[in-house]
């Protein structure tokens, strides 16, 4: 797929960490830095001696229903595409006490036909009183073959897949709902996702349900080829809605819009939003766009971007003799009236323009009220992000942490960032085929005007080769 690069310095480095993984592993100290108090497991893998990497749970997204919220996530992590199936967590009483379970009928270990299942996102469809988490199924080849909704009432009680639209080769999709009551398309759920099915052409394409995802239209295609991974979708108030994502280049590189103004009845041409300046951590980690939307109708949107810091290129890095060093990347804000016409970027000041911090992995809520529109952004964060090329992750050179930071503003002034965990050896967390693995996209959200966060946290194995890498939820600081 074009869409891809292929990262020489995060391809070998991933080779070296897999070489080096249970003798690293065994090295680390007993005394381990520890998740803070406040973060409460809601979730652990309870696949022993089945496929995938046993105790391994990653990405998981949230949304919120008054004093409901509902978490959805990876469970049982393959080194390649997707996992062994995906979880779900929910809170009756706005987070303070937990269940959880797993989706039948996805994988064969959960009785369904797919080899592995991955991307789950999750929403709420306000008209149809439905929560709704939608996936994708891939087989052993890394190819992506449908996408899949499941249905609760409740959140507690989940319903057997149904397939949305099923497309033997597709990567990359987002889901999301209309609910503003005075949408003309209130009630609208829509799936972006590319297809490269023609193995030729890749196309953005849409599909959209009208009954809270029971059943769904035909795929509408974008009219242009500028076709790439989707990664958010941001609707606004009066029902015209944004497919956002990165597409183009070496590293996908350029970040886009393609808006829709009759309910996804047709897509228009894709808006150039910029183009990446990216350098690739050590994690796995891509430019992906986080969106969220105002009451007024403001769409915000934020990626990882390294444009405000010294020696920073795109594709990439500054070279030396023997080595080549990439500079660390910051979060940018972009927002946008009409998802044509974009905003200065902004850089979110969560740490001196001089530091060695790498941010990624972002996601953002937002809460609109008489006192102005309040941001809170989760995120990811690296220390000692220029290891020079050759290097391999050690227990004290690459160490994960997640963060968080908030505006009252809408992101005119924000306040001290705040370490939610970590830091945390990057060699405690999953192995993918492109670096160890939190997420590729996580969310935050406001409960009774509170903000809260979802992270997948690894603490220390309990033994060479093994891991211990669960979700957690925590409220975040006002």
């Amino acid at each position: 797929m074009s869409t891809y690069r292929f990262d020489f310095r995060r391809a070998f480095g991933t080779v070296l960490q897999a070489l080096a993984l249970s003798t690293m592993l065994a090295a680390i100290s007993a005394a381990s830095p520890a998740a803070q108090p406040d973060l409460t497991k809601i979730s652990q893998d309870p696949y022993t001696g089945r496929p995938g990497q046993h105790a391994t749970e990653v990405e998981p997204v949230m949304v919120v229903q008054k004093n409901t919220i509902v978490t959805a996530f990876q469970v049982g992590r393959f080194f390649g595409a997707g996992s062994v199936n995906i979880g779900w967590a929910t809170s009756l009483d706005a987070g303070k006490t937990w269940q959880h379970g797993f989706l039948s009928g996805t994988t064969g270990v959960a009785g369904g036909p797919w080899h592995a299942v991955s991307l789950p996102t999750i929403v709420f469809d306000q008209k149809h009183k439905v929560y709704i988490i939608a996936m994708q199924p891939f087989d052993q080849n890394s190819n992506g073959l449908a996408i899949l909704v499941s249905r609760s009432a409740d959140g507690l009680h989940w319903g057997a897949p149904i397939t949305a639209v099923s497309v033997a080769g597709t990567n990359g999709h987002w889901f999301a709902c209309d609910n503003s009551a005075g949408s003309p398309y209130y009630g609208n759920c829509y799936d972006a996702y590319l297809d490269y099915s023609s193995g030729t052409t890749n196309v953005n394409a849409l599909i959209v349900s009208k009954d809270g995802g029971l059943t769904w239209s035909a795929p509408v295609p974008s009219p242009d080829q500028a076709a790439g991974l989707v990664t958010s979708i941001a609707i606004q108030p009066n029902g015209n809605f944004v497919v956002l994502g990165r597409t183009g280049g070496p590293n996908g590189d350029q970040a886009y819009a393609i808006p829709s103004t009759d309910g996804g009845v047709s897509l228009q041409p894709t808006v150039d939003i910029t183009t990446h300046q990216f350098d690739y951590p050590w994690l796995r980690a891509d430019p992906d766009l986080s969106s969220a939307v105002a009451a007024d109708g403001t769409i915000y949107v934020v990626f990882p971007d390294c444009r405000f810091r010294a020696n920073c290129s795109d594709p990439g890095c500054r070279f030396e003799p023997t080595t080549f060093f990439c500079a660390p990347n910051d979060l940018l804000l972009t927002s946008s009236q009409d998802g044509v016409n974009w905003s200065t970027f902004q850089r979110i000041p969560i740490d001196p323009v001089t530091s060695n911090m790498d941010h990624f992995i972002t996601g953002i809520g937002l809460l609109s009220d008489g006192s102005g529109t309040k941001i809170a952004l989760t995120y990811y964060f690296e220390q000692n992000a220029n290891l020079p090329h050759g290097a391999t992750c050690t227990s004290s050179t690459c160490l994960v942490s997640e963060g968080y930071i908030a505006s009252s503003d809408g992101g005119h002034s924000w306040t001290q960032a705040t370490t939610v965990a970590g830091p945390l050896p990057q060699l405690w967390f999953v192995p993918t085929n492109a670096g160890q693995m939190v997420a590729d996209y996580i969310s935050a959200v406001f409960v009774n005007g509170h903000p809260f966060g979802s992270f997948a946290i690894a603490l220390q194995p309990p033994a060479s080769g093994t891991f211990n890498e669960a979700i957690y939820a925590t409220p975040l600081p006002d």
